[in-house]
């Protein structure tokens, strides 16, 4: 599946989203980390685009507190999120909409 079209609408929104909780911690911008999850497919652009942002100024903090998770078939995404957060004061996930399960 070729996700470049939702990645590029969740860049958007997730660029606003980590600007806002950077205001919220203006004095303590380290303390963001933010963890992309993605298909081994997708590494090379999601890393690129990743540093595009930083580069750019559009995500306000430095390539160290960026971590891309290449998903494998044996972790579900609540795994790596589980696993990745279990020691975070604060957790904020976004999903791609195609990715919820609308009962």
């Amino acid at each position: 599946m070729n996700t470049s079209h939702l990645h590029d609408k969740t860049l958007r929104n997730s660029s606003i989203f980590t600007r806002l909780f950077c205001i919220f911690f203006e004095n303590h911008a380290s303390w963001v980390k933010i963890f992309d999850i993605c298909s081994e497919e997708d590494y090379g652009q999601v890393h690129k685009t990743m540093d595009d942002l930083v580069i750019s100024g559009r995500l306000p903090i430095t390539p160290k507190n960026i971590e891309i998770i290449v998903q494998t078939k044996a972790l579900s995404p609540k795994t790596i999120i589980n696993e990745y957060s279990a020691d975070a004061a604060l957790t904020l996930i976004g999903f791609h909409e195609d990715s919820v399960n609308y009962q």
